[in-house]
């Protein structure tokens, strides 16, 4: 008698689990929010409007911190630093960007390299794009060529523009749906 009775129980629970009467009221997810962007979701690139983590991988100049803010907020990106070491939410925003560059030697200059790594956190897509600086350049030459030749002129750093670099690699990471 027992054993029916067990039986029943694991019987009528099974057929209830199956059934969904025994679980969790469901929630809309946040990927059926978004679908009414469906080229965003297949691509796993941000829709304009999406909220972007920052994070620092390195310890760099926040110059370059700030020409990332910039060409993020420009694509259209909603932009929001992390601080220190926090860990990124996926609720707060699903889409991390962790920047790394060597440390700038002076104002002005550009770091060694710039790396930046992009992340969505809910299904882990990792890209990554990195800028280089040619290392058979010297920035003391250069500077001391060209005081020479303008002793007057004030002086941009010797290997480009740093926003035109970190939107060359935001564009990378992000290139434009078509």
């Amino acid at each position: 008698m027992k054993r029916i009775a067990v039986i029943s129980i694991c019987a009528s629970a099974l057929l209830a689990l199956l059934t969904g009467c025994a679980s969790e009221f469901q929630r809309e997810s946040v990927l059926d929010a978004r679908a009414e962007d469906p080229e965003g979701l297949i691509s796993g690139i941000p829709a304009e409007g999406e909220k972007v983590c920052l994070a620092a991988g390195s310890f760099h100049s926040t110059e370059l911190d700030i020409s990332v803010h910039r060409a993020l907020r420009d694509r259209g990106y909603i932009v929001t630093f992390l601080k220190g070491y926090e860990e990124p939410n996926p609720r707060r925003c699903r889409f991390l960007v962790a920047i790394s560059g060597s440390e700038m030697s002076t104002p002005g200059d550009l770091p060694q390299s710039i790396t930046l790594d992009y992340r969505d956190l809910f299904t882990g897509e990792t890209q990554r794009s990195v800028w280089r600086r040619d290392p058979g350049t010297s920035a003391a030459g250069w500077r001391q060529a060209s005081h020479k030749a303008s002793p007057n002129a004030l002086l941009a750093g010797a290997w480009g523009d740093l926003d035109l670099i970190t939107r060359n690699l935001v564009d990378q990471l992000f290139p434009a749906l078509r």
